[in-house]
């Protein structure tokens, strides 16, 4: 019953930002191989990047609220570009539009990042080939999970040509 009330007021918009929030501390614990003293950096890496993220959002969020309102912010499909508009900052709307476009693709690469890591654990518990578990000498990155791409992608492209 409760589950049922919570899916009414996520909408899938807010499950995927849910989803890339959990993604991104998860990053963090995957990539734990490539920091110097990972049992405690790490902790502090989430602490402070948690730190950051509510502070930058709930700073954002209260400007956007003061610039354009709640009624407005919710009715428009771009929130911040309609802050940016109702404080009269048209000049700032590219500037928005490019940050959002950088972001997404931030997010994208930490993805990919995390990907390779992802396939050189599952390779060295043998669930992928063992070829997959190997690390740069000198870079200590997963160079052949990180490079390679799984069957279905490719017959994915190949479908699309």
């Amino acid at each position: 019953m409760a589950a049922a009330g919570l899916q009414r007021r996520l909408g899938t918009g807010d499950a995927v930002v849910l989803f890339f929030a959990f993604a991104g501390y998860a990053r963090i614990a995957t990539l734990g191989e490539e920091v110097r003293d990972p049992r405690s950096t790490i902790g502090k890496a989430i602490l402070g990047a948690l730190a950051i993220v509510v502070l930058l959002y709930a700073a954002v969020g209260w400007t956007a609220l003061a610039a354009a309102g709640p009624q407005r912010l919710a009715a428009s499909s771009a929130p911040l570009t309609e802050a940016v508009l109702a404080a009269g900052a048209d000049w700032l709307v590219p500037v928005v539009q490019v940050g959002a476009a950088v972001a997404s693709l931030g997010a994208l690469l930490s993805l990919l990042a995390g990907v390779g890591r992802t396939m050189l654990a599952m390779a060295r518990n043998a669930d992928l080939p063992k070829g997959l578990a190997a690390v740069h000498p000198k870079f200590s990155t997963p160079y052949r999970a990180s490079c390679s791409r799984p069957p279905w992608w490719r017959q994915q492209r190949s479908a699309a040509t």
